[in-house]
């Protein structure tokens, strides 16, 4: 029994640590399918490689004692990734802007060597079960059915239970401490069956035993929520929270009076702490270019919330105005309200939904949408595609506009994943409208000595204005400003959205080279070229 107990939860913690795995890459590479594929490969690999290794080896040395030694030494290789793990992705982050080598080269780094030591468990453990030849197949099917149950159970876990409730190194503490267990149990198993060198068994019982009560008394389990300085190497300040959601790594950091919100490796939005309602993001306000098509807004939806500088900015500049917002993670909303003053509004109605669920779910039109979801380093592809822009479309009232946030260049290397996003926005709204930042490609009036055709190829804040209905370059014209700012924009001023208008790109793009984005094929990542930005969402 002892012997199935190992490889039970050898399994259950084998696939716990490829889950956490993650949250530990996610704030230096990001957590795009590149992570997640090297983390897969890695893992496969090196279980591929202890399953051969466990073979050999069990026949040359059969004994229980030996896997026992396997577990201490990979409990000891996972009791160090904590420690390890800050050094090691910041050393690679800095040398590979690409997140496929860093995030391969770090994934092998940290878990190639603890992951090799576990595959050797199932392999020796069918070694040492398996009476006869006769039975060898029973006993290596229920063995390996086995592992596989603990993995499965290890993937529930963590992903259900252990991130949400506890920071990613305590769970990685309890898992090497867990190996350290099973190791002792191994050791103990192993004198009961008068193995040799099996004496080792009470001290490694216990050593392991005291690390789980110190893990327990100590660090209580939980999230690390006090100040320190950030092991992500953001430069964002003293950290006043961080912790782990559902969906992402979460940073709140505060230096030279501004306050940052972080997801994984992306800065998410900031407030001026004296000033909690501007932010010091220049994209935020650049949104308002949306009002010129539809100055009086009723009812608006924003998809992903953030630090709530956008509502913020929408609900002082039209009193009467109904928003909605939908954020997925309700973890961003407490952070939103404690850390970035969000105001309790009856006008400001928070959903926690998906967006394209809740705009499933259906509910009343819209006169405008933002969207505030895609980051730099993952898009939601499913807020990307001509399903979900079809839905979006069905939602907005006659006059209605839909304004993204969309990191890119119009062209150049870094422009593939842009224009497929715009050429899947042109295959659904019949006016579709580009802003670039006006910084980067001069400043002036749209349809006057402004940007016009001047194209930047660096990676930027792109604001993707689509409506119903084509209205022509002349919308956002200066004649217009009088009728767009007929309530005022808050803070924004008459000259400020006069220079974003001014950004409006009126040249020509490609999109021959560039796939229809679709439910069946959204190919985000192999479209997103890696570069190296100080950008936001």
């Amino acid at each position: 029994m002892a012997l199935r107990a190992i490889v039970f939860l050898g399994g259950t913690v084998s696939m716990s640590l490829e889950m956490v795995g993650s949250r530990i890459l996610a704030p230096y590479f990001g957590n795009s399918i590149f992570v997640w594929g090297s983390l897969i490969g890695v893992f496969l690999t090196a279980l591929a490689v202890g399953y051969y290794l466990g073979g050999m080896l069990a026949d040359r040395w059969p004994h229980l004692n030996v896997l026992a030694g396997f577990l201490a030494v990979a409990a000891l290789l996972v009791l160090g990734i904590p420690a390890a793990s800050a050094p090691v992705n910041i050393f690679l982050d800095a040398r590979f802007p690409d997140p496929r080598v860093g995030a391969l080269l770090a994934t092998s780094v940290l878990f190639a060597a603890p992951t090799i030591l576990l595959g050797t468990i199932s392999p020796y453990a069918v070694r040492l079960e398996a009476r006869s030849l006769a039975g060898v197949g029973n006993t290596a099917g229920m063995l390996y059915a086995l592992s596989t149950a603990g993995s499965i159970l290890g993937t529930f876990a963590t992903a259900f239970v252990l991130v949400p409730a506890m920071g990613v190194k305590n769970i990685v503490y309890l898992l090497g401490a867990s190996l350290l267990l099973l190791a002792a149990l191994g050791y103990v198993t192993a004198g009961a069956r008068r193995e040799r060198k099996a004496k080792l068994g009470l001290p490694m019982a216990l050593v392991a035993l005291a690390g789980v009560v110190a893990l327990s008394t100590f660090s209580s389990l939980g999230p690390t929520a006090r100040p320190k300085t950030p092991g992500s190497g953001t430069a964002l300040g003293t950290v006043l929270l961080e912790e782990d959601t559902l969906y992402h790594h979460l940073v709140v950091a505060e230096q030279r009076g501004v306050r940052y919100l972080q997801f994984d490796d992306s800065v998410q939005g900031a407030m001026y702490v004296a000033q909690p309602s501007k932010t010091p993001v220049q994209y935020i306000p650049r949104m308002t270019v949306g009002l010129m098509l539809q100055p009086q807004p009723k009812r608006a939806l924003l998809i992903g919330l953030g630090p709530g500088s956008l509502p913020k900015l929408l609900l002082e500049a039209y009193p009467r105005l109904g928003l909605d917002v939908a954020e997925i993670d309700p973890e961003v909303l407490d952070v939103a309200r404690g850390y970035f003053n969000l105001p309790e509004d009856t006008r400001l109605r928070i959903h926690i939904a998906d967006g394209r669920d809740f705009l499933e779910a259906g509910g009343p039109g819209y006169d405008l949408v933002f969207i505030d979801a895609y980051y730099a380093s993952a898009i939601p592809f499913h807020l990307t595609t001509k399903e979900f822009l079809e839905k979006l479309k069905g939602g907005l009232e006659p006059g209605g506009a839909v304004v993204a946030n969309i990191i890119g260049a119009v062209t150049g290397d870094q422009s593939r994943l842009f224009r497929a996003m715009y050429k899947t926005f042109r295959s659904v709204f019949s006016g579709v409208y580009v802003f670039q930042d006006p910084a980067t490609v001069g400043q002036g009036a749209a349809g006057g000595a402004g940007a016009g055709s001047v194209a930047s190829s660096n990676p930027q804040n792109l604001i993707l204005v689509a409506s119903r209905e084509a209205r022509g370059t002349k919308a956002f014209s200066a004649e217009a400003l009088p009728v767009a700012l007929a309530n005022g924009v808050a803070w924004v001023t008459r000259a400020d959205l006069l220079r974003y208008a001014g950004g409006l790109y009126t040249g020509t793009i490609k999109v021959d080279d560039v796939p229809l984005l679709t439910d069946d094929y959204a190919p985000l990542d192999s479209l997103f070229n890696v570069y190296r930005e100080t950008l936001t969402r």
